[in-house]
């Protein structure tokens, strides 16, 4: 059962933008991870040559996010987590590279699985993004298990669609109690602009993470008219 899983913990791993730094009595399993093979072959971001300040504003990024209207009967919004945690226990990545302006929205289906959230982030430019995007691999490629409020997290690379400018992906799997609760997620940069997609359920299912990342992708670039 699910319940001996914190599941608030699970909702915070499920949208690990990085907003705030862990625990310091938190311990992790440090050892290398390869690079990821989900990265698209454009050329990196990062080295794109900086733009004007982004003109993105917090109420456009609130309209380019997925809405309950757009998703399959059954799903329903809830609360985003005020309590975020970043893999690995590293540091937040938005306290070190901060957005411009950040968005986000979450849903869950029945009472607290299958969920996930959408998050989107606008930096000041293509540069920027790029230094928060490498920050994001670096911080999911610090370990491959450690332990987070009495919860032993396992964390690998994933395989995801290759969407935007270049992307990534990585799974967690949260084991509690005999219980456990699978967290796959995607890093999508388009210029100036992050895609976060995060899903969680009891068992691992890609193909539900690829449909709704490119839910979230389609209409950040739609809405917010992305080049």
């Amino acid at each position: 059962m699910v319940r001996s899983l914190p599941v608030a913990t699970a909702v915070a791993l499920v949208v690990t933008a990085g907003c705030s730094s862990s625990s310091k009595s938190a311990t992790a399993t440090t050892s290398p991870m390869p690079s990821t093979t989900a990265q698209s072959s454009r050329t990196s971001a990062a080295a794109s040559p900086t733009t004007a300040t982004s003109a993105i504003t917090q109420s456009q990024l609130k309209s380019a996010l997925l809405a309950v209207t757009a998703l399959p009967t059954g799903w329903s919004t809830t609360p985003p987590s005020t309590d975020k945690k970043t893999p690995c226990n590293q540091p937040s990545v938005t306290k070190a590279v901060p957005p411009a302006a950040t968005a986000e929205a979450d849903f869950v289906m029945g009472t607290d699985v299958p969920f996930f959230g959408d998050i989107l982030n606008a930096y000041s430019d293509a540069a920027t993004a790029g230094r928060a995007f490498d920050k994001y691999q670096s911080v999911t490629s610090a370990c491959t298990s450690y332990n987070q409020d009495g919860v032993k997290v396992d964390i690998g690379q994933l395989s995801v669609p290759s969407l935007g400018d270049r992307s990534i992906g990585y799974r967690l799997t949260l084991s509690q109690g005999g219980s456990s609760v699978v967290l796959d997620n995607e890093f999508i940069q388009r210029g100036e602009v992050i895609v976060f997609v995060g899903y969680g359920d009891l068992t691992a299912d890609t193909q539900q993470l690829a449909t709704f990342s490119k839910l979230a992708y389609d209409k950040a670039v739609r809405t917010l008219h992305l080049s």
